[in-house]
């Protein structure tokens, strides 16, 4: 696509202007437009115009938005042409010429695809971007990937966006930091949850605490209000005490009111008013003085000054002789230097008709004008004579130049040989291509290679348990993924049967302690006999009743033991009784505790049971990986461990592949020197031609006893160019050695690329010279019949000048030199007599104005009655001073009578503004209700002093408002009035006491208070933990936020060094080599070339060649990595024209910081370029339009003027 014109309707400054842009076939337009022209505003037009125009746009200053219109005409060699009109707006901004809508699907057609931004990174560059990206270069790390997706994607600063990236996600995360956003937020969660765990609720004495807080809560709200009201009691006899002085105020102020009863109420602007009055009547009277005695010194100056009317009357007439009297003066001194210049004139014209054979005393100058008919003929007759001069003069030459050329060839036609055709060996060198390119093929193989292998062993250290090598990892065969599966799920749910029995065991062992503890407290608290003790008493009981019933004669003893165990028994039934509940809860006890050790007895048996199938199961998992020669570890490891195991078998492929790459390049590159060292024996070498030491030998590249042709040879099947025992390539496992000496493609390329120019050039030569044998033969007739030619010509002309001369009565054989000297001589000849004849008429001229300048003087002289002097000049500057004097004596008058017209007007308006004056002071008397001006000082004090009394009153009245609150004024007034003072103060010092001593036990209750509530809080748990399930969700919350934009931003990372990588291997090839050739152009071949190579860490990195030195990107000046930066730009550019078509490239100032050379350098190159597309190049700068038209064809380029 192409924009063939740009119609800027009305768009920022312009109104109804184009740029016709169709000119071609090159499509270089050189637009030029000095500061504040609108070069910007046609960038945003083109812009605007193909993808719309910004809503907040800066080209509304002179058309409204509604008026803003840019339109266009884009032709497409697929798509036809379209002319459309693009209006500001939010739809339907894409017009027709006539102004009806157009849909934008039209114009999609031609932009295919190429959005807003890709045409203004990728179609578009600037001074600022082209800085940038050459900063991006020469500051980055050289990194040929992120170089050349760069310049491409028309990023200048790819680097930065990179290292924000970085920067961005060590903000959010790092694996062993401790301060970026996530890594705090886990930290916050884990202290989260141990709070969470640590705030349980604690059942012992909580109620108590509860009800002993809320029993002393009732009493510090009790003691809170009796402090209430005693300061409510103490407030109210502190306003009373505070309001004492200013009732007793209040009353005298109210006296003395009593004695301004008399005094007239004053406006509150009186004071002024009557200050402004007296200082308006005092102002009128000074300045009434000051312009009376004005107008007398006004009129005595008037007196002062004379005035004559007479020169006054005549001063036009002064001033115009004034005006006159110099060029009078000039005019006069340049009559001798006339005369002397026509009597010089005189001379010099008698000395030229010497010269002629003319006698100036008697020639009749218009005799010697030569007609214009025989002039032209004279003149034309001369101007061929040079030519057909050296038209035979030259004929002569050339004849026997080429008689001289035919002999010399004769012989060198007869003492040569015919060379060797170049033919074959060019054949060869275009097969092979580039040798860098295979070596760096090669080297990207090998380090492809290495990289694979190294991932491979990477992951090999990766699987514990084995200690093979890669060769046998890959020949490992490991137990199937069901079997191991199957053994997997048996593991754990062994793992789980035992962890189960181990739970319940702990389980049960708690609870068994916590009812020892039990038991152990219900024991402790009183000693109560047990169902058992009670057997045994009553046992006892039934013993003695036996033994009393065997013996019928039982003692006292006897029947005493009895009424002891009997006693006892009862006591014991007496104590069961009473204390039932609790002897229940301990028989509950005991056999909850005799339970539970059954129970663990049962589960220490699982356990064993469990913990045997475990190990039996676990001895089984061991056994299954190591038949294979693996020594197994858990079952989640051993997952890691087959993952890891199928991604190197992933590798083993990949690692074939590569190696297979390797043997193929290195076959590739043994080939290219098998066929150069072949073409080479073929072709002249000459011995000791310097070849590296320890590659080839001057017998290596020696004649071959193969007499078959070249091309034959060459075309042999690629068998015979393995060499012995060599196969051709196939598929192997083992890496290949690096090639030994990949320098020797290098070299014969080089050789054979010098001895194909050597052979170019003699066969060249050789054609060359039978070329020039051949037209010298065929030349020699044709330079004879020309010479014979010019001989015939020049005879005519002879014939002819000698007709054309004869009216001159001159020789006929004087050179046409000499004849044109004196047809000179006789012009000037002429020419001298005609400027002598204007001096003449000048000479007159003067002498008759000087006359006339004499006469007007004496006249005015005689009308003003004046005498005359002898000089003219004298009498017009004494009229010239004495008019001059009138006039200024006349302005002086003119202003005085100006100054006492105005003094009499002012004078006029003192007297009013004093009448108005006195009028003010009259309303002032009236108003204080005084008889004269000089009793306004006195009332207006006294009617100030009773306003301040006034407001003091009032002041006190609203203070004492606010101490009576919402009581009535009069009332508190009143009572204040009535209160004893001594009283009052002793009774508000009691009250102070008592309500700091309630104060002070308030305090130590609100203490105790804030301890117990405190207390209660530590045992009640819920606060803390509700605390810390907040935070604990705050915290996942943040954690999922950020862990959100980690994953964006590490996925933008990792895509972003995918798609330089795929840039890289997909364009390093066809933009690095055009690139090349462009850079070397723009560095004016200071730099030869580009290359691909590896830094330290096996990244393949971009190099200059300067001479036999490699030099670092980074070494390069800045503006060396400019220029860099635009090679690649333009080779980017030319691949993606190849592939998707012409597309506009808009280059706004680019060449700023290029010198001339460069400059002209890129212009070429933009010229080359506009033949592929349409190349719009923006510019502020002359030099550069001036420097074109030295550098380029007029067809090459089209200038336009903004």
């Amino acid at each position: 696509m192409r924009l063939e014109r740009l119609d800027l309707l009305a768009f920022g400054g312009f109104t109804d202007r184009s740029l016709d842009l169709s000119a071609g076939p090159h499509r270089l337009h050189l637009i030029f437009g000095p500061n504040e022209s609108g070069k910007s505003t046609t960038l945003r037009a083109i812009t605007g115009l193909l993808y719309g125009i910004e809503s907040r746009t800066q080209d509304n200053f002179l058309h409204s938005n509604a008026k803003i219109r840019v339109g266009g005409h884009i032709v497409d060699d697929q798509n036809g042409s379209l002319e459309f009109v693009r209006r500001k707006g939010n739809r339907n901004t894409l017009l027709n010429p006539d102004g009806s809508a157009q849909d934008e699907a039209n114009l999609a057609r031609f932009l295919t695809a190429i959005d807003k931004e890709i045409f203004e990174r990728q179609f578009g560059l600037n001074h600022p971007r082209l800085n940038e990206g050459g900063q991006s270069i020469s500051q980055g790390e050289g990194d040929l990937g992120e170089i050349l997706f760069a310049a491409g994607a028309g990023l200048g600063q790819l680097t930065n966006i990179q290292q924000i990236l970085k920067k961005k996600q060590s903000d959010l995360f790092l694996r062993s930091g401790a301060n970026p956003a996530i890594n705090k937020n886990l930290e916050r969660l884990k202290q989260a949850r141990r709070e969470m765990k640590e705030a349980l609720l604690k059942p012992a004495d909580y109620v108590q605490r509860v009800q002993a807080y809320e029993q002393l809560a009732a009493e510090t709200k009790e003691l809170r209000e009796q402090v209430q009201k005693r300061k409510t009691r103490l407030d109210r006899d502190r306003r009373r005490l505070e309001a004492l002085p200013l009732v007793a105020r209040r009353a005298i102020l109210c006296e003395e009111l009593k004695g301004c009863e008399g005094i007239p109420i004053l406006s509150k602007d009186f004071a002024e008013r009557h200050r402004a009055a007296d200082r308006k009547r005092m102002l009128v009277e000074e300045q009434r003085q000051r312009i009376e005695n004005g107008l007398k010194d006004l009129q005595t100056e008037w007196d002062a000054i004379s005035s004559d009317e007479n020169a006054l009357r005549h001063g036009q007439q002064i001033t115009s002789l004034y005006e006159r009297l110099e060029s009078w003066k000039k005019t006069l001194r340049k009559l001798p230097d006339i005369g002397a210049e026509i009597d010089s004139l005189q001379r010099q014209i008698a000395n030229d008709l010497k010269r002629i054979n003319h006698d100036a005393a008697t020639v009749d100058m218009e005799s010697l004008e030569i007609p214009v008919a025989r002039r032209e003929a004279i003149q034309n007759l001369f101007n061929q004579y040079g030519g057909l001069n050296e038209k035979v003069s030259s004929a002569e030459r050339t004849l026997k130049e080429l008689q001289q050329q035919a002999e010399e060839a004769e012989r060198s036609e007869r003492g040569s040989a015919p060379p060797t055709d170049p033919q074959a060996l060019a054949v060869v060198l275009e097969q092979i291509g580039q040798p860098q390119l295979l070596l760096d093929q090669l080297r990207t193989a090998e380090k492809n290679c290495n990289k694979r292998l190294q991932r491979a062993e990477s992951e090999l250290q990766k699987l514990d348990g084995f200690q093979g090598t890669l060769t046998e990892v890959f020949e490992l065969r490991i137990p199937s993924a069901a079997k191991i599966a199957e053994e997997t799920k048996l593991l754990e749910k062994l793992a789980k049967n035992l962890q189960h029995s181990i739970d319940q065991i702990h389980a049960g062992e708690e609870k068994l302690t916590e009812i020892t503890d039990k038991l152990a407290a219900a024991r402790g608290k009183q000693s109560l006999p047990s169902e058992a003790d009670l057997a045994k008493l009553r046992q006892v009981r039934d013993d003695q009743l036996q033994g009393l019933g065997l013996k019928q004669d039982g003692s006292g003893g006897e029947w005493a033991i009895l009424g002891k165990a009997i006693a006892d028994a009862d006591a014991c039934v007496d104590i069961l009784r009473s204390e039932v509940q609790r002897v229940e809860r301990r028989a509950q006890l005991e056999h909850e505790q005799g339970v539970l050790q059954t129970q663990l007895e049962n589960l220490a048996e699982a356990r064993q049971e469990a913990d045997a199938a475990y190990n039996e199961a676990w001895r089984q998992w061991l056994d299954l990986w190591q038949q294979h020669g693996i020594r197994a570890d858990q079952p989640a490891v051993m997952k890691d461990w087959v993952a890891a195991f199928d991604r190197l078998q992933q590798m083993h492929g990949e690692l074939d592949d590569a190696q297979l790459a390797v043997r193929e390049a290195k076959q590739s590159v043994a080939l290219a020197v098998n066929r150069l060292q072949t073409a080479l024996r073929f072709a002249e070498v000459p011995a000791g031609s310097g070849l590296p030491e320890g590659t080839h030998t001057e017998q290596d590249l020696a004649p071959s006893e193969d007499d078959r042709p070249l091309l034959d040879v060459l075309e042999s099947p690629h068998e015979e160019w393995l060499g012995d025992g060599e196969e051709p390539v196939h598929q192997s496992s083992s890496p290949e050695p690096p090639l030994e000496h990949p320098q020797d493609l290098i070299w014969l390329y080089t050789t054979a690329k010098h001895q194909l120019e050597q052979q170019r050039a003699r066969f060249s030569d050789f054609q060359q010279q039978a070329q020039a044998r051949q037209l010298l033969k065929s030349q020699l007739p044709r330079a004879e019949r020309h010479l014979e030619e010019c001989n015939a010509e020049m005879q005519i002309w002879r014939t002819h000048w000698k007709e054309a001369t004869s009216y001159l009565n001159q020789s006929a054989d004087l050179h046409p030199d000499s004849i044109n000297r004196i047809i000179h001589d006789i012009d000037a000849v002429l020419r001298l007599n005609e400027d002598r004849a204007r001096l003449e008429q000048q000479r007159d001229s003067i002498q008759r104005e000087s006359d006339l300048f004499v006469n007007e003087v004496q006249d005015l002289l005689d009308l003003m009655e004046l005498p005359a002097d002898e000089d003219p000049a004298k009498s017009v500057l004494q009229l010239w001073q004495e008019l001059n004097a009138q006039q200024t004596n006349h302005q002086q008058r003119a202003s005085l009578r100006k100054q006492l017209e105005q003094s009499e007007q002012q004078k006029s308006q003192m007297q009013v503004d004093w009448e108005s004056a006195e009028t003010e002071l009259k309303i002032l008397i009236k108003e204080a209700g005084c008889e004269r001006a000089d009793d306004l000082s006195a009332v207006e004090q006294q009617a100030l002093k009773r306003d301040q009394l006034v407001l003091e009153r009032t002041s006190l009245d609203s203070h004492l408002q606010t101490l009576a609150g919402s009581g009535d004024l009069a009332a508190f007034v009143e009572m204040v009035e009535t209160t004893d003072a001594s009283e009052l103060q002793d009774q508000v010092t009691s009250e102070q006491a008592e309500l700091a001593e309630i104060d002070e036990r308030l305090t130590e209750q609100l203490q105790r208070l804030g301890q117990r509530r405190s207390g209660v809080e530590a045992m009640d748990g819920r606060g803390a933990a509700a605390q810390a399930q907040q935070e604990l969700q705050d915290s996942l919350a943040k954690i999922r936020r950020d862990a959100m934009d980690y994953a964006t931003l590490r996925v933008a990372d990792i895509a972003l060094q995918q798609a330089i990588e795929r840039y890289r291997e997909t364009n390093q090839g066809p933009v690095l080599a055009r690139a090349e050739s462009l850079f070397a152009r723009l560095t004016l071949n200071d730099y030869s070339g580009l290359r691909a190579d590896f830094d330290e860490r096996g990244r393949p990195v971009l190099v200059g060649l300067r001479g036999s030195d490699m030099v670092p990107v980074t070494a390069m000046s800045d503006g060396t990595a400019d220029a860099l930066y635009l090679s690649l730009r333009l080779a980017s550019l030319e691949s993606h024209l190849k592939r998707r078509g012409p597309f506009p490239l808009v280059l706004d100032d680019i060449l700023i910081q290029f010198d001339d050379g460069r400059s002209a350098a890129a212009l070429k190159i933009l010229a080359e370029l506009s033949q592929q597309t349409q190349v719009l190049f923006f510019t502020h700068h002359q030099h550069l339009l001036d420097l074109a038209k030295e550098t380029l064809q007029s067809n090459e380029y089209h200038s336009h003027a903004l």
